[in-house]
C-alpha cells in the first residue's frame, strides 16, 4: 500500500484470502521527500515470495524483507536514492518498467528505479554480495539461471549471478532496435521482443540463435510475452496475439508459427 501525502509512506498488508479480513498490515518505510498533492502518481509496487519469506523494493531508498506469517521485518536495508526520474515518468512503467526483486537459491537481486545501481543480497541476512552502476534505465529482471542473471531494459545483457560481471550483452543503439516489453526464459533461451521482431538469445552464451520478423511476416508488433502450453502470447499495446505451432515452444522456424489475433 502506497500513500503519497503528507509523507511518501509504503506498507505491506496481509488479508484472508476466503473472507477480506485484514491480517496483519506492517509499515515498512517513510520517504523524507513528499509529492505535492496535486500530482497523480501511480505505483506499482510488486512483491516476491521466497521461502516463506515477502520481498519488497520500494523504490523509496529501501529493500525490506518481512515474515509471510505476522508481517514483521526480518531485515531492511537502504541505500542512496537519487530521485532521478520525475513523478509523471515514474507512473509510466513503459519508460521505467515493472522491476520487483527476483528470488534465486538464497540470492535476492534488485534494481530500484530510483537507483543506478543493480545489487544482489543474501536473501536470509540482508547482506550486500555485490553491486554494480547500470548505464541504462533496468525495466525487467527477466530471470536467473544457475549462473547467469538476465536483465532487460534497451538491451538485453547476461551477468554471472555470484559477481554480477556483465558475460554478455545484445541489442541495438538505435531506438528503433531497443526492447520492447517484457522477455521470457524458455528453456536454454531468452525470448526478448522489439518493436518488430523477438530475438531467441542464448541464455547462458549470448549468441543470437533466431530473429522472429513480426512486423514483415505477420504485421504485428513486439509487447510482453507468456509462454501457455504450445503457444507465444504477445500482450501489445492495443491486443493480444497468439502464436502457435505444431510443436513445443521453443519455436525452431518462424514461417511455421500462425498467428490469431483477440483485440
Amino acid at each position: 500500500m502506497h500513500r503519497g501525502f503528507p509523507e511518501v509512506q509504503t506498507n505491506v498488508a496481509c488479508f484472508s484470502a476466503d473472507t477480506g479480513e485484514m491480517i496483519w498490515n506492517q509499515k515498512v518505510c517513510l520517504a523524507l521527500r513528499s509529492i505535492e498533492e496535486g500530482v497523480n502518481y501511480i505505483s506499482h509496487l510488486l512483491l516476491t515470495l521466497g521461502e516463506d519469506h515477502l520481498y519488497l523494493s520500494t523504490d523509496m531508498g529501501a529493500i525490506a524483507s518481512l515474515d509471510t506469517v505476522d508481517g514483521k521485518l526480518n531485515w531492511l536495508v537502504t541505500y542512496s536514492s537519487e530521485d532521478k526520474t520525475d513523478r509523471d515518468e515514474m507512473s509510466n512503467h513503459m519508460k521505467t518498467g515493472l522491476v520487483p526483486c527476483l528470488y534465486d537459491r538464497g540470492i535476492l537481486f534488485a534494481a530500484p528505479q530510483d537507483s543506478s545501481q543493480l545489487m544482489a543480497f543474501d536473501a536470509e541476512s540482508g547482506l550486500l554480495l555485490w553491486q554494480r552502476e547500470w548505464p541504462e534505465q533496468i525495466r525487467n529482471l527477466l530471470g536467473v539461471t544457475p549462473s547467469t542473471l538476465v536483465v532487460s531494459g534497451n538491451r538485453l545483457f547476461g551477468l554471472d549471478r555470484a559477481t554480477g560481471r556483465i558475460n554478455w550483452k545484445t541489442g541495438y543503439h538505435d531506438p528503433e532496435g531497443f526492447g520492447y516489453g517484457r522477455g521470457i526464459l524458455a528453456g536454454q533461451y531468452i525470448y526478448w521482443p522489439l518493436r518488430e521482431e523477438i530475438l531467441v538469445v542464448h541464455t547462458e552464451q549470448g549468441y543470437l540463435k533466431q530473429k522472429i520478423s513480426l512486423r514483415k511476416h505477420y504485421g504485428e508488433s513486439g509487447g510482453n510475452l507468456v509462454i501457455a502450453g504450445n503457444q507465444l502470447l504477445v500482450a501489445q499495446p492495443r491486443r493480444l496475439t497468439a502464436f502457435g505451432t505444431d510443436s513445443r515452444i521453443p519455436v525452431d522456424d518462424s514461417k511455421n508459427v500462425s498467428a490469431l489475433n483477440v483485440k
